[in-house]
């Protein structure tokens, strides 16, 4: 092929943005430069290509069909591209990288403290850790495998079992004292931390153990559990939180747990990762590698692990997952 014929990559990192973002302002944001500088780039490769990218309506820009097409398509051969280029500054040839998307506060709390016995096994795998709070595409990212809660699907995706989550009600100590909650009823003076992903946590709380409890959504509400976890400690209120996250906190007293009942399967976590990239010696071993520590885990916190149920592929005519 006559490579004087492919675009400079200028122009193709400045489409592939504003193709994403659908947006002039926000591909110029990205990129660092002005929007006059972005909008000429997209003109110029359209007059290299001579097709028609984008088409405007009502103030908004949306991309043709061959637009759509080529976006898809440049995307994956710039993710090829960093994933190269990541794998020999990682350390040449001898090394694998993988992109996991995680929650931020799961990745935090829970796998980075075990991943050095990860490299322990696999020092020829790079991993890098991409945080994801909301749902997302494969196609339309960099994400080589992810760690979600929620349901057990992803559109064209293997889905495996990590960890099933217990919640658990927690205070500071001096606003237990303060407060003298001895009931969950008694929690109906108090405030009540939210956590956006998780808006029915409270409500599925009392119902699981039988409480008529009115507007148990209403509190300040974060956006991630370690803010939560950040707040509760604080004394800004009561949380209900999964108690793997803040063992730390329950050993050295900064959170008490009011109530001796402990709720199990609330939700689980899995692991996922495109059905194109099953065979890929690096993500077999990790999520393999995921699969063993969670299984220690729950072991040893004596509660069960998600079904051992076979691994769950799901067409994209089913509903995608929460990340």
């Amino acid at each position: 092929m006559n490579r004087r014929f492919v675009p400079s990559m200028t122009a193709l990192l400045t489409f592939e943005a504003v193709a994403r973002y659908k947006s002039i302002t926000l591909a110029a944001d990205e990129l660092g430069r002005t929007q006059g500088a972005v909008s000429r780039q997209v003109t110029l490769l359209e007059e290299r290509l001579g097709i028609r990218l984008f088409f405007r309506e009502r103030n908004r820009l949306v991309l043709s069909q061959q637009g759509e097409q080529y976006a898809k398509q440049i995307r994956a051969v710039l993710d090829d591209l960093a994933d190269h280029t990541a794998a020999v500054v990682a350390g040449g040839t001898n090394h694998d990288v993988l992109n996991v998307a995680v929650l931020p506060t799961f990745c935090s709390r829970w796998l980075v403290p075990r991943m050095p016995r990860f490299y322990e096994c696999y020092s020829n795998i790079e991993v890098n850790f991409l945080s994801e709070t909301r749902p997302f595409d494969f196609n339309e990212g960099s994400a080589d495998v992810a760690i979600h809660y929620g349901q057990n699907s992803w559109p064209d995706a293997v889905v495996r079992p990590l960890l099933t989550e217990v919640m658990i009600v927690v205070c500071s100590p001096e606003l237990l004292k303060k407060s003298a909650v001895c009931r969950p009823i008694d929690l109906k003076n108090c405030r009540l931390l939210q956590h956006l992903t998780r808006p029915d946590a409270w409500q599925w709380w009392f119902d699981a153990i039988e409480q008529d409890f009115a507007h148990p959504m209403v509190g300040p509400q974060f956006e991630l559990f370690s803010h939560v976890i950040d707040a509760a400690v604080a004394g800004l209120g009561f949380a209900i939180l999964p108690k793997f996250l803040i063992g730390d906190e329950l050993e050295n007293g900064t959170l008490v747990a009011p109530f001796a009942k402990e709720i199990a399967d609330y939700g689980s976590y899995y692991v996922v990762f495109p059905c194109d990239k099953a065979d890929r010696p690096a993500v077999r071993a990790y999520c393999g590698w995921l699969r063993d520590e969670a299984i220690r885990f729950s072991r040893n916190q004596n509660i069960s692990i998600v079904g051992h149920r076979s691994n769950t592929v799901v067409s994209t005519s089913d509903a995608g997952a929460a990340a």
